[in-house]
């Protein structure tokens, strides 16, 4: 177990977001190509160039981009299609010539939320009548990734896929050449970029600097102020981490020196140590990362003679600790907003192969389920 941190230095993130709006544009994943309504997910890019556009109240910028990041699909595609503009016979052309297509799928083994994010993929595709290629990947080192992505590509129907690399580092670097000369469009889901490369693809991610956001702001409505964190390792703790810390140094309200890294739910004597710390301290509340260690700690605190939440307050970032297992107040990623999200966005490269690339950010949803109470 990595110990107890100091706030120290500041984070950073950008979010440009967009709530769902009454406008009405083209819609990949409406009927027969009709017009729908759709909600406006904020998008932005690193660096210092783009162009910002509004549309209904979300506003939206793209980092610049040539036209080398644009992966050519193969012959027989009508590749951009809708670069005149998506309306009227644009559009519906478009999307005639996407249907019969199809779209190769590579998500970790079936865990977690993946299923569902799967799910959904499907249920739109279908709608869309583009055929879904699915195939498993898994978190460890014992895995070929690039060899899945070439029998995608060795499918003459594929026209984009949608990936979410491993974090084994030795692996992913792999996937992540492939990814750089892929000969089809790739939408990235749930991953960062390598920092330094010379290609960026579009991206979807659950936004959890705004999630740790979320948090914060229902301890402080019930009166917590004095609030620890503890994380595991996952390929999205980083993020988390780095939102919390950006938080606690942006909000004064915040007593956020405890915080607890590189924590393993099976690491007994290390959660005890947590709960040992935490008891030891003022802390009335915890935002914890993953549910597994977050059921882990508040079985540690019932042990120790404590309650959650009567004693101690608690979030968990991931959602997927249920209310049979245990009732957390959690902040969870909506598994059809990122598959719709991943989908326009590949759907878009493939119909406008010279836009700016896209990273599209969707915040987290926050379940009341009563794991945090007005402090007394």
């Amino acid at each position: 177990m990595t110990g107890a941190s100091g706030v120290t230095g500041d984070a950073t993130t950008a979010h440009v977001g967009g709530g769902a709006h009454d406008d009405y544009i083209d819609d990949p994943f409406a009927p027969n190509g009709t017009d729908g309504p759709i909600g406006v997910i904020g998008e932005y890019g690193p660096g210092p160039l783009g162009a910002a556009a509004n549309v209904g109240t979300g506003t939206f910028s793209a980092h610049d981009s040539n036209a080398a990041n644009a992966r050519i699909p193969h012959a027989g595609l009508p590749y951009g299609l809708g670069a005149r503009g998506r309306s009227g016979d644009d559009a519906t052309d478009a999307l005639a010539a996407l249907a019969g297509r199809s779209i190769g799928v590579m998500l970790p083994e079936p865990s977690f939320f993946w299923p569902s994010v799967i799910e959904q993929m499907r249920t739109l595709a279908a709608h869309a009548q583009i055929t879904l290629n699915v195939r498993e990947s898994s978190y460890n080192g014992d895995i070929h990734e690039e060899r899945i992505l070439d029998e995608f590509a060795a499918d003459p129907n594929m026209c984009g896929l949608v990936v979410a690399p491993t974090s084994e580092p030795t692996v992913s670097q792999r996937t992540w050449d492939w990814i750089a000369t892929s000969p089809l469009p790739v939408t990235v889901v749930e991953r960062d970029q390598p920092v330094i490369g010379d290609y960026y693809v579009d991206s979807v991610r659950t936004n959890h600097p705004y999630g740790v956001r979320k948090a914060a702001t229902h301890f402080i409505q019930h009166g917590h102020t004095n609030i620890a964190a503890a994380f595991t390792n996952t390929p999205t703790s980083d993020v988390i981490l780095a939102g919390w810390l950006q938080v606690v140094h942006d909000v004064p309200d915040i007593n956020g020196t405890l915080v607890f890294d590189g924590v393993q739910p099976y690491d007994a004597p290390g959660v005890e140590e947590i709960v040992e710390r935490i008891l030891g301290s003022s802390t009335t509340a915890v935002l914890v990362h993953s549910d597994y260690l977050a059921i882990a700690l508040a079985q540690a605190l019932e042990k120790a003679g404590k309650r959650v939440p009567e004693d101690i307050s608690m979030i968990s970032i991931d959602g997927y600790a249920t209310l049979s297992s245990r009732p957390l107040t959690v902040l969870r990623s909506s598994p059809r907003d990122l598959a719709e999200a991943a989908l326009r966005t590949l759907v878009e490269r493939i119909l406008n192969p010279e836009r700016a690339t896209r990273h599209v950010f969707v915040d987290p949803q926050l379940i009341d389920r009563g794991s945090v109470v007005d402090r007394a």
